[in-house]
């Protein structure tokens, strides 16, 4: 790989594949992402002054631009009809498309940087011998910041990014600080059945989820996530948020399994820090999942961790480190781009987060992390219950006595401050279990129930009694028809 012996010209780019039209019109996902990232870096102010002229190669501002930019207008046809699997095609293309002359545009450089350069693009840079740096955000998302990620097909660039590698005492602290505040106290919300591996969602349409130009999902994963659970008499689903369709998850996997699941909206952070040790989870390739092993949780990845994921096999010099705050200092990029190919001498000695905590996170998203941080208050969450066929009364009891949180606490444990009295912080859902004959049934229905209980679950008697109140208001068992679902509960 061609390293230039100084940097002048810097191309900033995106993924400009990501994009959708329609009848809300058109809108660019990444366009935002990439300002961020070419602000933070000092990109519009700093690296102008060390003399270093940028070239943004920006997503098209408007729908006339994209009709002038894409090579026919079947491509819009294309995007108009389905977005995200319009782009999920492109991601690993070498044929742009969506941008008629877009190589010579990067190419006409000394290096491109850019927010989630795709795939297609880092292989055609690569394949060019041009350098490249693709930032990301960093799947360890409940440190004092947000940190980013890179990947680059330089090993002189990759020793840069070296020097501001996050000290592992950093994660260290932080695991043990949110490990403290979830041990204090106890909050029925987060109360799970013992011994239960907690299965990680995620969304639908996640970059790191594209494999051969579709979206991999559970249903592809069958026989590693049954590996997983087999021998467990249930499983926990950990809801995503920005997944709507999680209860057809959960009726997959208790199809898959035969055994009952527990669906919880709780925070994930939470969630992770509140599981007994030992706890397994799974994933597809969340993050959370890799906040899982920090919390030192075993965790399986059907599909991939993420952070190998963002790295592109046989191209990209593997690297899976979270960067501090010294990648946003001028000196940083005033050494990379005078002297790109010198092996660079140690930084001096500065807090990680020197530019203070959440400095990234809150002009980004805080995403769970901003309950966490508060001390999370009193934990909510609504726990779906997913009953396996022949799962008997008692234990079904026992079941939602412990999902309500109307256990013993462990010797120690302080009750929540300021709870109300009687407010458990929980709202269980009962839903019918299957037919013995469902196994069919039931798979065409995958969207969220109706069915709700009130606004707590103090006793097992009352939360089985609202069931079947709501049931007979209309709620759905697997082969019924599927109203929309309620609003969520917000923690506080």
């Amino acid at each position: 790989m061609r390293t230039p012996a100084v940097i002048r010209r810097v191309a900033f780019t995106c993924d400009l594949m990501r994009f959708s039209v329609g009848p809300e019109g058109y809108r660019h996902a990444q366009i935002g992402n990439m300002r961020w990232l070419l602000s933070v870096l000092g990109g519009r102010t700093e690296w102008p002054r060390m003399g270093v002229q940028v070239h943004c190669v920006a997503p098209a501002p408007d729908i006339e631009t994209l009709r002038r930019q894409v090579r026919s207008a079947s491509v819009l046809h294309e995007y108009a009809d389905d977005a995200s699997g319009a782009w999920a095609r492109r991601f690993d293309s070498t044929d742009f498309d969506v941008r008629t002359g877009l190589a010579d545009e990067l190419l006409d450089s000394d290096l491109v940087i850019g927010f989630e350069l795709p795939p297609g693009m880092r292989r055609m840079l690569h394949a060019h011998g041009h350098p490249y740096i693709s930032f990301h955000i960093h799947p360890l998302r409940f440190l004092r910041d947000l940190c980013l990620g890179a990947a680059t097909n330089c090993p002189a660039l990759a020793a840069h990014l070296a020097r501001v590698a996050l000290p592992v005492g950093e994660l260290n602290a932080q695991t043990k600080r949110f490990s403290a505040l979830l041990a204090r106290q106890a909050w029925p919300a987060l109360e799970l059945p013992d011994g239960w591996p907690l299965v990680l969602g995620q969304t639908a349409c996640d970059a790191v989820l594209i494999e051969r130009g579709r979206f991999a999902d559970w249903p592809d994963f069958d026989a590693a996530v049954a590996h997983v659970l087999e021998g467990h008499d249930g499983c926990v689903l950990v809801e995503h948020p920005y997944r709507p369709d999680s209860a057809g998850i959960a009726r997959h996997l208790r199809r898959l399994t035969g055994r009952t699941v527990v669906m919880t909206n709780a925070n994930g952070y939470a969630t992770l820090f509140h599981a007994r040790p030992g706890t397994t989870t799974l994933t597809l390739a969340s993050s959370l999942g890799v906040e899982a092993q920090a919390v030192g949780l075993p965790t399986t990845f059907v599909l991939g961790d993420p952070r190998r994921r963002q790295l592109l096999g046989g191209v990209d010099v593997a690297t899976t480190q979270a960067l501090h705050h010294g990648l946003l200092e001028p000196s940083f990029w005033k050494s990379l781009f005078a002297a790109p190919a010198t092996p660079p001498r140690r930084l001096p000695a500065r807090a990680a987060f020197a530019l203070g905590d959440s400095y990234l996170r809150r002009s980004l998203d805080s995403w769970a992390y901003a309950a966490l941080e508060s001390g999370l208050g009193v934990v909510r969450a609504r726990k779906w219950l997913f009953r396996a066929h022949g799962l008997s009364d008692a234990d079904e009891q026992l079941l939602c006595r412990r999902l309500a949180g109307a256990v013993a606490p462990p010797q120690g444990w302080k009750p929540v401050a300021g709870a109300a009295p009687g407010d458990l912080g929980v709202e269980l859902v009962l839903m019918d279990p299957p037919l013995p004959t469902s196994d069919t049934a039931s798979a065409t229905t995958d969207a969220q129930p109706a069915a709700t209980t009130g606004p707590t679950a103090a006793s097992v008697d009352a939360t089985r009694r609202a069931a079947a109140q709501a049931h007979a208001a209309g709620a759905t068992a697997d082969n019924d028809p599927v109203e929309p679902p309620p609003p969520r509960p917000t923690p506080t």
